[in-house]
């Protein structure tokens, strides 16, 4: 799929009819269909919907998963030291 002109982590949702250029849905003018910005003639209005970026949902979930393996090796050492204190303190 063809990305935006202007904004290169969004899809096209068309192409303006003069000069031919991507758009994203922030950049196609609502007021005027099948044109930039800057070939409109008409005032811009706009939906402002924004499209999930998948790198972004991907980042997500490497950080998600990053804070897990922290957690469970923070856990872990943890158990082993409660696991040692109740050892050296049942030999005393």
């Amino acid at each position: 799929m063809a990305k935006c002109s202007a904004h290169k982590k969004f899809n096209a949702v068309t192409k303006c009819h003069n000069c031919g250029y991507y758009l994203c849905m922030d950049c196609h003018n609502d007021n005027n269909p099948g044109f930039c910005y800057t070939c409109s003639n008409k005032p811009a209005t706009m939906k402002r919907i924004k499209e999930s970026d998948p790198r972004t949902a991907k980042e997500r979930n490497i950080m998600w998963g990053f804070i897990f393996l922290f957690v469970a090796v923070f856990g872990f050492i943890v158990y082993q030291i409660i696991i040692i204190l109740v050892v050296v303190n049942s030999t005393i």
